[in-house]
């Protein structure tokens, strides 16, 4: 078991957006039986998606955060920040019992 961390931005991160890091948590090439699974996004640019973390997971734990760099901090526009793709959108669905998400600003408007 172990905490495997990948980055999520658009400046040379491992994925541009939250949703395609989502996709890949089934993926057993990247993730082992157990793993915890931690996503942490940098506030290149705002997210404007929607992501629904849901499906078939053999993890221990998934975290969605932000870099510590890029943390919000409550201030708006601090930080990494998620926002949805349309205007009568949801931002963040969570279906998995074991998942976290912190440290990121939400606006939801």
């Amino acid at each position: 078991m172990a905490n495997v961390a990948k980055t999520i931005g658009t400046v040379g991160r491992d994925y541009s957006t939250i949703a395609a890091w989502e996709s890949d948590l089934a993926d057993t090439s990247i993730y082992a039986s157990g793993d915890d699974a931690e996503g942490d996004c940098y506030a290149d640019s705002d997210f404007s998606e929607n992501v629904s973390i849901n499906g078939t997971f053999d993890l221990s734990s998934i975290t969605l955060t932000s870099d510590p760099s890029t943390r919000h901090d409550g201030t708006i526009g601090s930080g990494a920040v998620v926002k949805p793709s349309g205007p009568t959108s949801y931002v963040i669905n969570v279906h998995e019992s074991n998942t976290t998400i912190s440290w990121l600003e939400i606006n939801g408007n």
